[in-house]
């Protein structure tokens, strides 16, 4: 299952935030096969952390609040009353079947 967390970082912050979220990559990479740190094409306040193949659920959830409440990355985010800073969406992959492709 994959994890993607999104969320909009502040203008001024984006170098306090970048290494921030390395370091928890570094912290969660053995709890998943790959993570990733991302922002949208047309909004570089907006990233996303991506996490893969995460075995399980409960477990990464456990240490991720655990290292979140170690380092103050909640400080660097555009926060919005009465919405949580970081939205987390869960995902399994689904199969799919691909056509084949003939000439």
């Amino acid at each position: 299952m994959n994890l993607y967390v999104y969320y909009r970082i502040q203008p001024a912050m984006h170098a306090d935030g970048r290494q921030m979220v390395a370091q928890l990559l570094q912290q969660m990479a053995p709890y998943c096969e790959r993570m990733q740190l991302a922002h949208r094409v047309d909004d570089p306040d907006t990233w996303m952390e991506v996490y893969e193949n995460i075995g399980d659920r409960a477990e990464f959830s456990r240490i991720m609040a655990s290292c979140l409440q170690t380092m103050n990355l909640e400080s660097c985010l555009v926060t919005i009353p009465g919405k949580a800073a970081r939205m987390e969406e869960w995902f399994q992959l689904m199969p799919c079947e691909t056509p084949s492709v003939t000439d």
